[in-house]
């Protein structure tokens, strides 16, 4: 990554993404959270980007509490593991 090169959309996305991951992580309070992701939209070129996480780790540690697939609450997965019924939509 070149830092002297204009940030675009993608770029601050991907960022502020980061930041509510670490945020989610514990790693920022929502006030940091909210300082940089402001920060964030007014960042110019990718350095400013990488200088809002440079004190940060790259990922979070934290696993989510169930995976991102059709085994959330409510799945036949669920079900499975609680014994509960599915609701039908």
């Amino acid at each position: 990554m070149e830092p002297r090169i204009n940030a675009g959309y993608d770029d601050r996305r991907r960022a502020i993404d980061l930041l509510q991951r670490l945020a989610i992580d514990g790693r920022l309070t929502l006030d940091e959270l909210a300082i940089r992701t402001d920060a964030a939209f007014s960042a110019v070129t990718r350095a400013d980007l990488a200088a809002l996480t440079a004190d940060l780790p790259g990922e979070p540690t934290r696993q989510p509490a169930w995976p991102r697939t059709s085994e959330g609450p409510g799945s036949a997965a669920d079900a499975a593991r609680t014994g509960k019924r599915r609701r039908r939509a």
